[in-house]
């Protein structure tokens, strides 16, 4: 992977896409992901995640702030005092780097602007997702520099996810997915689940080779995944037990 900025309306679902490259690539990710921040179970803004961070007090820092229902404030001291100086950190290490995603306040910040420059100059592999409207501003930026621009709508994806959420027993999923995936990819997503629910249990690598014949590659991708993905496993997890609780 070269240096890629992926433009996107569709924050969430760019989102996903990205931690789906990042897991592909050999070596774990550095960089850093924007995650909600929910107080009382609601979503008060969003704070930075930094892949990999060494100092737990320095991770999940609130950026943005939810005054109302219509008025939201970023806080520039946290990418410029914060930031900035751990992502610079993270380019001598030669690992690929996930920027998820940059925003208008991290451009208006120098320090952190002046860090993106010199991480798209690097020899690392970067991935940056952005909203459609900040491509031209990341393009001046970027003068001088060819990284590769894609802009994506996740239309195909949205449409198969709202096929999905329309069957409604175990009987059309599976021949739905019968017909929608080869032998081959249908037992791969099985056996991808029944890897990431025995990490979720506890069992190590080699009980979870011998139960579910999965290379140790595979289970490190799920690995990563539970820990450094969007949380859909444990969307999964969540329900499940509660579903067998009662």
């Amino acid at each position: 992977m070269q240096q890629l900025l992926l433009f996107s309306t569709h924050g969430a679902k760019a989102s996903v896409l990205a931690q789906s490259v990042i897991r592909a690539l050999p070596l774990r990710a550095v960089g850093f992901r924007m995650l909600p921040y929910a107080l009382a179970g609601q979503t008060r803004g969003e704070l930075l995640h930094f892949l990999g961070a060494q100092d737990p007090m320095e991770n999940d820092v609130p950026c943005t702030l939810r005054l109302g229902r219509q008025r939201t404030v970023s806080i520039p001291e946290v990418w410029e005092e914060l930031a900035a100086p751990t992502l610079r950190r993270c380019i001598p290490r030669h690992a690929p780097i996930l920027l998820d995603r940059l925003t208008e306040a991290a451009l208006d910040c120098p320090a952190f602007a002046r860090t993106l420059w010199d991480c798209f100059q690097g020899e690392s592999p970067v991935l940056a997702l952005a909203d459609e409207s900040l491509a031209p501003r990341l393009t001046a930026l970027l003068e001088g520099m060819s990284p590769l621009a894609l802009h994506w709508d996740g239309a195909d994806q949205e449409a198969l996810f709202e096929a999905i959420l329309t069957l409604r027993s175990p009987e059309e999923c599976y021949a739905f997915f019968k017909d929608l995936c080869t032998y081959q990819e249908l037992n791969a997503m099985a056996q991808r689940l029944q890897v990431a629910k025995m990490l979720h249990e506890g069992h190590v690598f080699h009980e979870i080779v011998e139960e579910t014949g999965a290379s140790t590659a595979t289970i490190s991708r799920v690995n990563r995944a539970i820990k450094d993905g969007c949380d859909g496993y444990q969307i999964i997890f969540d329900r499940t037990e509660k579903t067998e609780e009662k």
